[in-house]
């Protein structure tokens, strides 16, 4: 893959990998679009803030999990999506420093990883609407709907749940990034002069 994304192998644990997804619901890509750099931040630091709980606790793994996150904001449909892809190693560091591994294909309940997800980016929103960072128009009652229909159609959860070898790890994260970079050189293309009816914006990575 030259002149592409180049991630060191050695800097992957020798264990399985999980790729699991989280989406918020499409009915909050108005608020997105007008507070983009709010909400992508609510959406990594919910995803990163679930993962490390559930790795915390003892009844999983009791320890501190190793994980990237990477920040896609449309599909290949050219539709707006905002989803954060994660990659989480199968195990956790335990506090005396000895690596704790995780059960055979199975690393939390997706169910319920889901549900607190849900709830913590919930939370967050509230709290960024007490704060008052958000559109005045954002009036109490408009908000109550929105977190009705993330509550109950089931959205802002994790998609998916997906086993991989570090190797295969390696080429998705490489994958996910270079998506990234080739958003940004096409952002970068239409400041050129080009004018079209699409709007990207820059991707995100954080680890």
């Amino acid at each position: 893959m030259e002149g592409g994304v180049k991630f060191p192998l050695t800097e992957l644990l020798p264990v399985p990998y999980v790729h699991l997804v989280f989406t918020i619901p499409h009915s909050l890509n108005g608020l997105a679009g007008s507070h983009f750099r709010l909400i992508t931040d609510i959406l990594f630091a919910q995803a990163a803030q679930t993962l490390i709980a559930f790795g915390a606790n003892l009844r999983w793994l009791g320890g501190m999990l190793a994980f990237s996150l990477v920040l896609h904001t449309w599909i290949q449909s050219l539709l707006r999506h905002l989803h954060v892809h994660a990659l989480v190693a199968n195990g956790a560091l335990g506090a005396d420093g000895q690596w704790i591994t995780g059960e055979r294909r199975f690393l939390f309940p997706v169910k319920g990883l889901s549900s607190v997800f849900r709830e913590k980016f919930i939370d967050a929103l509230i709290k960024t609407c007490r704060e008052q960072r958000l559109d005045q128009t954002m009036n109490d009652d408009l908000l109550s709907v929105l977190f009705y229909m993330i509550r109950e159609n089931g959205l802002a959860l994790i998609k998916r749940a997906e086993w991989l070898t570090a190797n295969c790890a390696l080429d998705k994260m490489r994958k996910r990034c270079q998506a990234v970079i080739e958003t940004i050189k096409f952002l970068k293309f239409l400041k050129s002069g080009l004018k079209i009816g699409w709007f990207f914006e820059p991707e995100l990575i954080y680890s």
